[in-house]
């Protein structure tokens, strides 16, 4: 989980509580949507060469998905997040599903 800016563990359960870290931690995303944002803003998909090192970094993972469907609603993210064209489509994969990577 990813912890507001200026807090550690100890200080954000301090100020938040119990209840305040069990909010994070039911909200968190998938280990792989972190990755896919951390990849889009290292490679800046703006252009054609960030777009290639954003595939480049991500697919190795998406190619490790061992559910088929898990697998497609990724590689159906990956597209939609280098055409623009994600109207409609979930944010991320739902944590619900398989997690066999």
């Amino acid at each position: 989980v990813v912890l507001p800016e200026g807090h550690d563990p100890d200080s954000f359960v301090r100020k938040e509580g119990i209840e305040g870290i069990n909010k994070i931690i039911n909200t968190k995303k998938p280990i792989l949507d972190y990755f896919f944002d951390y990849s889009m803003n290292k490679c800046g998909i703006k252009k054609l060469e960030g777009k290639m090192a954003f595939i480049k970094s991500v697919m190795p993972y998406i190619g490790g998905i061992r559910d088929g469907i898990k697998k497609r609603l990724y590689i159906k993210r990956l597209s939609c997040i280098l055409s623009g064209d994600c109207e409609g489509h979930s944010e991320t994969v739902p944590m619900n599903m398989s997690t066999n990577i």
